[in-house]
């Protein structure tokens, strides 16, 4: 008699495992449906940009942080990197800003890794615009956090370094914390190739020198500027030396070093030496675009050859023009101005005159499409944070379904059970009785 009620108790102890493990699972495969594993997340959004389709690139951080497969900080990265590959540099900034916000406070390694390169990415395009009061305010807690937990190693910390010291040099050449930041920037490049002896390392060492000739030459500190611009020369050198078939690349930045060598030698009076590096400039392919037409202006303009620097300004318009993107601020600043001012050097009145009423003709446009722009950057951040919002009332919702069913499990083995120990109570009873 015994071993049956023990057999029917086991049996019973089975059957609320069993319950139980069922109501497990379920809530287990409905969280994990569509999941995909961070490595694999990552690979997906690396095919797409480097297939240069960025719409993909947003639609799958996005898609890929709801399934879960990736990190805020993560998502907000590439969300903001698609932006700024599309054009848009303010939403660009608000993703990255996002991004440095959900991981200030985090000690996972891959939280700080998109904390680093968001605040990288962010503090160059303010640079680049000249907001170095806020490249300032966005680098410095980051470069000191970094320093604090001992996470500075890294590339973008690197670069976060030269950044920093740029705009402190901006507002002060005689800064003796900007020189050291960079000099300290540049022996942590260095000893990031010497160690990994790979194509990012020397990359990122380029771009960080890169940004540091440009500085001390934009401030007319052209020693300073020749003597970053000859280890920028080196840099490029060593890269040749090391990935020969590169070459697309290779002549982007050997035309970067020689504009740059031009400018600083041109600003110390060395006219021939000056002249001489323009002219191997002239013989890169990457001084035929508009970038490059737009570096050899600033070259043209500190040798005061205004015929010249006039002409390359009117070729950047033309460019600007059949791009349908001459109806912006930061054109009408960095070309048209410019232009403006090699017509007054001329002393060309009809010159003069004709873009003067291009300024004001673009301007009025320029400013109308600004408020547009910041209107659809707007709508566009509200929409995402109503995502947000949305996504994690649907999450709640989905965990309120689960808690119901694991409860509705619980409740269904406890009525089991109490019905069980009642039918063998009366079971028992009855056996008692007929003994």
């Amino acid at each position: 008699m015994e071993t049956r009620i023990t057999t029917k108790g086991g049996f019973f102890a089975s059957l609320m495992v069993a319950l139980l493990f069922s109501g497990l699972l379920f809530t287990g495969c409905q969280s994990g449906v569509n999941q995909t594993s961070t490595a694999e997340a990552i690979s997906m959004i690396n095919a797409a940009s480097g297939a240069r389709d960025f719409e993909k690139v947003q639609s799958l951080a996005d898609s890929l942080e709801r399934a879960g497969s990736l990190s805020k900080g993560a998502s907000n990265y590439w969300k903001g990197y698609a932006q700024y590959q599309k054009g848009d540099r303010n939403l660009a900034e608000y993703f990255w800003q996002e991004a440095i916000r959900v991981t200030e406070d985090s000690m996972d390694p891959e939280d700080l890794c998109y904390y680093a390169k968001s605040a990288s990415y962010l503090t160059s395009q303010q640079c680049r615009q000249a907001k170095y009061v806020a490249s300032l305010q966005t680098a410095l807690p980051v470069i000191s956090r970094l320093e604090r937990i001992q996470c500075d190693t890294t590339s973008d910390y690197n670069n976060l370094l030269i950044l920093a010291g740029c705009s402190k040099a901006y507002f002060d050449k005689t800064d003796p914390a900007a020189t050291e930041m960079l000099e300290r920037a540049y022996q942590k490049h260095q000893a990031n190739i010497q160690h990994k002896l790979s194509k990012n390392a020397y990359r990122d060492a380029i771009v960080g020198i890169i940004n540091v000739s440009y500085i001390w030459s934009y401030l007319k500190e052209y020693e300073q500027g020749l003597f970053w611009t000859s280890r920028l020369g080196l840099l490029i050198m060593e890269y040749k030396t090391v990935y020969p078939d590169d070459k697309e690349y290779i002549d982007k930045q050997w035309a970067r070093f020689k504009i740059f060598e031009a400018i600083s030698l041109e600003g110390q009076g060395r006219h021939e030496e000056a002249e001489s590096s323009y002219q191997d400039y002239l013989q890169t392919k990457f001084s035929q675009t508009k970038e490059g037409l737009t570096n050899a202006s600033d070259y043209l303009t500190v040798a005061k050859r205004w015929n010249e620097a006039a002409a390359s300004y009117r070729t950047i318009m033309d460019y600007l023009r059949k791009e349908k993107n001459v109806y912006s601020l930061a054109n009408i600043q960095r070309y048209l101005l410019k232009k403006y001012h090699a017509y007054q050097m001329l002393n060309r009145q009809d010159s003069i005159n004709l873009t003067a009423r291009q300024i004001c003709e673009v301007l009025d446009s320029a400013i109308t499409n600004n408020w547009r722009m910041d209107a659809s950057e707007l709508h566009a951040i509200h929409v995402r944070d109503m995502e947000i919002v949305e996504a994690e009332a649907r999450s709640a919702r989905q965990q309120q379904i689960y808690t119901a069913v694991i409860g509705v499990f619980l409740l269904l083995a406890l009525l089991t059970f109490i019905l069980f120990r009642l039918r063998m109570g009366k079971w028992s009873a009855k056996t008692k009785k007929q003994e």
